[in-house]
């Protein structure tokens, strides 16, 4: 080797005692502390996250059934008001507390009077498919249905408290009233259950 570069290697070497680098590598221990740490936190993550998607479906399912109870009860009580007590009662009609048909009545601005149309309308609650259908009936045949789903109870009473929820056809002409009920369920993700009840009382006003 020559002089020249004998004094390379030299200055190299003195250049690297004044900058001496330490190369060490992470122990066995240290790697499995630094996953478990990290396992830790997005286990923690993924829990917040999947608390607010929860509660966001729980918030939406509740604002939709809200809406659809009362959707349903507003069909319901416009058809109600209009009609006659004495007409749901008639046994032709089969009333009970899970169906009701009766005439359509309009108001007449000309006459000052109520007047029949003809056309029906049938409400029937079918409780193995949690669902109520709204059929317009005219001339004897099917017209137009609605169906409303996820319905959980039966909807019509004539008396509904703490002691008593019963359906009796002939309380309409002495009470001139309709309970409602109106209580629907659906499951949110997660699997947590939502219940939603509406019940109103209809008076009957034209007779």
């Amino acid at each position: 080797m020559s002089v020249g570069a004998k004094e390379g290697v030299r200055v190299i070497f003195r250049f690297l005692r004044v900058f001496p680098v330490k190369i060490k590598g992470f122990s066995l221990i240290e790697v499995l502390v630094s996953m478990l740490l990290l396992g830790i936190i997005m286990s923690a993550l993924f829990i917040a996250l999947n608390i607010g998607e929860s509660g966001n479906s729980i918030s939406g399912v509740k604002v939709e059934m809200q809406a659809a109870t009362r959707n349903l009860m507003d069909w319901i009580a416009r058809d109600i008001r209009g009609v006659l007590g004495s007409e749901i009662a008639q046994a032709v009609n089969t009333p009970s507390g899970t169906h009701l048909k009766f005439n359509l009545w309009q108001w007449s601005d000309a006459s000052n009077t109520w007047y029949i149309t003809g056309d029906y309308i049938d409400y029937n609650y079918d409780p193995v498919f949690d669902r109520i259908t709204r059929s317009l009936i005219s001339g004897g045949n099917v017209m137009q249905t609605w169906n409303f789903s996820d319905i959980v109870e039966n909807p019509f009473y004539t008396t509904y408290n703490d002691t008593t929820k019963e359906f009796v056809e002939y309380d309409f002409e002495i009470t001139k009233k309709l309970i409602v009920l109106i209580s629907m369920q659906r499951t949110a993700i997660g699997g947590r259950v939502i219940t939603t009840t509406l019940r109103e009382e209809l008076k009957i006003r034209n007779e």
